[in-house]
């Protein structure tokens, strides 16, 4: 009973932070022009310390705005490599996260990103079983330590490149996680990109 309250809650704040607070914009004039920049190993394009960036994360994450979406895939085009050896590869969403929004934004992103560029996308390669808890955690170091062990492999990966493709970078562990599963099957992550950081 008390899932199923907390679940309604939840459904009623997404639906008035689309509808009231953050209603859909059409253009991204308000956003600061994207640069290339690195952290911890991980690249991304904009800043989310900008608080016209966090309203636009905030829309792609709930409102799956097209042209937002679009607008990405074109940025973050310029910056990866088109070999066709390599295969991007999308941070996974739970699925309740997916069923709660009804998309997946990484993938959404890919998606955009390939209309752009010839490279291969690695879909359904990894699967994300922790519970949905993680993205609200503060503390850092809680951040960091609760998402080992929540990320699964389901298909081969051995002998494979792949780059990461995340929306935003907070602390970089789910990243790395991500890299040491690929990589202890004998895989190979040649670079990570993020929206915001």
């Amino acid at each position: 009973m008390g899932k199923l309250i907390l679940h309604k809650f939840y459904t009623l704040l997404i639906y008035i932070s689309k509808k009231i607070l953050f209603p859909i914009q059409d253009n991204i004039d308000f956003l600061p022009s994207t640069k290339l920049q690195k952290k911890d190993g991980v690249n991304y394009i904009l800043r989310y310390s900008n608080s016209n960036v966090r309203d636009f994360i905030h829309q792609i994450k709930f409102s799956k705005n097209k042209k937002y979406f679009e607008y990405i895939g074109k940025e973050l085009s310029h910056y990866l490599p088109t070999n066709t050896d390599i295969f991007i590869l999308p941070v996974p969403q739970t699925k309740s996260r997916i069923r709660e929004r009804g998309y997946d934004v990484t993938h959404c992103i890919v998606k955009e990103i390939q209309k752009h560029i010839n490279i291969q996308y690695s879909h359904g390669i990894l699967i994300n079983i922790r519970k949905d808890v993680q993205s609200q955690i503060k503390d850092r170091e809680k951040r960091i330590t609760s998402v080992a062990d929540t990320i699964k492999i389901l298909g081969d990966v051995k002998g494979k490149k792949f780059i990461i493709i995340d929306d935003v970078f907070t602390t970089g562990s789910t990243i790395r996680e991500i890299k040491k599963i690929i990589e202890e099957r004998g895989g190979e992550v040649v670079d990570c990109f993020c929206v915001a950081h």
